[in-house]
């Protein structure tokens, strides 16, 4: 989608999470019962806003792009882990400069149970990006460029 994607249109509480994270599953699940296209309908409702539904429709999409590595297919998956990445990138905590260079405490005893999934999702959004997009471009340059930014996937 091409919405812009908010903290206030994401917020999701504990129980919410815990329900979106349940109906991944059973989506996940149908999907790899050869159920593609119940899978998608199950996560497609809220995949704009959600956090484990948008992490879910973007896993269906890039296991697709994977089993046909169709470009249209390959384009679509790179869209969906960009919007996951988005929903998730507003709803993990930031890092700054100084917590990552200062020794101390976690500063996952400081995040909340949304921010702490958040930041998951955020990695491993991140990660389908780049890969899909190195299979994609097909060339070294998109490889060094893909390579850089997973270093951000922390």
């Amino acid at each position: 989608t091409n919405v812009k994607v908010t903290r206030s249109m994401c917020m999701q509480s504990d129980e919410e999470l815990r329900s979106d994270l349940e109906v991944a599953h059973e989506a996940m699940q149908l999907f790899l019962n050869s159920q593609m296209l119940e899978a998608e309908e199950l996560c497609v409702e809220g995949a704009e806003s959600r956090l484990y539904r948008s992490a879910c429709m973007s896993m269906i999409n890039v296991i697709k792009s994977l089993m046909t590595f169709e470009p249209d297919d390959l384009r679509i998956a790179i869209k969906c882990c960009k919007h996951t990445k988005s929903v998730a990138g507003v709803l993990r905590k930031g890092h700054g400069k100084l917590s990552s260079l200062l020794p101390g405490k976690s500063t996952l005893n400081d995040m909340s149970r949304l921010q702490q999934h958040a930041g998951l999702v955020y990695a491993e959004s991140l990660l389908h990006k780049s890969i899909l997009s190195i299979l994609y471009t097909g060339d070294t340059v998109g490889l060094i460029r893909e390579a850089m930014s997973l270093r951000t996937a922390r």
